[in-house]
Order: structure tokens, then C-alpha cells, then sequence
């Protein structure tokens, strides 16, 4: 049996200690990407969180939403901003409407109803006959009306497109955008909300 020569010896020792540094190379590699991936994640969060932080100034909101954005619970905080929305309409308007329910019991000769709610609230607050709320100072113009009447479709749509379905679904799920762009659209329309003129029939 041969014996390798002092320089073929050389070669294969220096082959073993390149295939030791090559897997201490792809190790330390793999355990980067290993710490990186979580980073990544984490990074996605605070980008996230970041972004409701600059875009949304409602405190109400923010004590409603937030702390779901910490936690990525982002359908969470859709819903409970949809359904804060309707809770201000309804806190806004129910001795009004009670008022008018009362009334209207009174002239049947009957039992006041219950007042309604979701969209059905939306749309009887909003209407162009008889309004409880008026988002325009008349309704004298087609513009003022136009004005009324979107907002009060805007208001329905929050209702059904946006609280319902989460409400209704405990599985449902948006990613932050999708979350940021419905709080900020229920951050518009309760400054809307706040704008508006109660209408007494009394």
C-alpha cells in the first residue's frame, strides 16, 4: 500500500479544514436567518403600530384599538370601532327618539316600540324625511340633501359592511391596513358625528 507524499498529505489536510469552515460558515448563516426571521416579524408589528399611532388621534379610539394593535388582533380593532360608532349615534339620538317613538305609541293607542338599531338606526337617523340628526345646517339645496344622504349610506355601509360581519364571525380576519383604513373612516364620521344638529319635533 502506498504511502501519500508530504505534499499530498498537505492537500487533504487543508480539504478537511476547508469543508469544517465551509458548515461553520453555513451554521453561523442559518443561525442568522433563524434570529432575523422573528426581527422581521417584529418589525412588521411596530410598522404597523407606527402607522396607527400617526394616523389615528381620536382618543376614544385609540383607548378602544390600540392595545389590539399590540397584539395583531387587527379584525378586533375594526370591530370595536364600528361598533363604538353606532353606540354614539344611538347615545346621541335615544331620547329622541324614544320621544318620537312615545309620540307615535301615543297616537295608535299603542305600546312605544323598541328602538332600532345597525342599519336600520343608521338609516332613520339620517333620513332626508323627518331626520334626527342633520349633518348640513338645512336640507334646503340638493347639495345639502346630497350631503345628508351620503353620510347617512356611509354611516349604513360602516354598520353592515364593516361591524357586522366581524361581529358575527369570530374568525374573521384583516390584515393593518385594512384595519387602520376602516378606523380612520369611523374617525371621520364621528367628527361628523359631533358636527351634527339634534332635530326635536317637540
Amino acid at each position: 500500500m502506498s504511502q501519500d507524499t508530504p505534499g499530498q498529505e498537505f492537500t487533504k489536510i487543508r480539504e478537511i479544514f476547508s469543508d469544517v469552515a465551509t458548515q461553520d460558515v453555513l451554521s453561523s448563516a442559518g443561525d442568522s436567518l433563524e434570529e432575523q426571521i422573528p426581527s422581521i416579524e417584529e418589525d412588521s408589528v411596530h410598522r404597523a403600530l407606527r402607522s396607527f399611532d400617526d394616523r389615528i388621534v381620536d382618543q376614544n379610539l385609540i383607548g378602544l384599538c390600540r392595545k389590539d394593535f399590540t397584539h395583531e388582533n387587527y379584525a378586533d380593532a375594526s370591530r370595536r370601532a364600528t361598533q363604538y360608532l353606532s353606540q354614539r349615534v344611538y347615545e346621541q339620538c335615544k331620547d329622541e327618539l324614544s320621544a318620537r317613538e312615545s309620540e307615535k305609541a301615543k297616537q295608535k293607542g299603542s305600546k312605544p316600540g323598541v328602538l332600532k338599531d345597525g342599519t336600520a338606526l343608521m338609516q332613520q337617523v339620517f333620513a332626508l324625511d323627518n331626520p334626527v340628526l342633520m349633518v348640513p345646517e338645512t336640507l334646503k339645496t340638493q347639495n345639502d340633501q346630497s350631503q345628508q344622504l351620503g353620510y347617512g349610506n356611509l354611516m349604513q355601509g360602516v354598520i353592515g359592511a364593516f361591524r357586522n360581519p366581524r361581529s358575527h364571525d369570530v374568525f374573521y380576519q384583516d390584515d393593518p391596513l385594512q384595519a387602520i383604513l376602516i378606523i380612520e373612516l369611523v374617525q371621520h364620521l364621528l367628527e361628523v358625528l359631533s358636527s351634527s344638529h339634534l332635530i326635536s319635533l317637540k
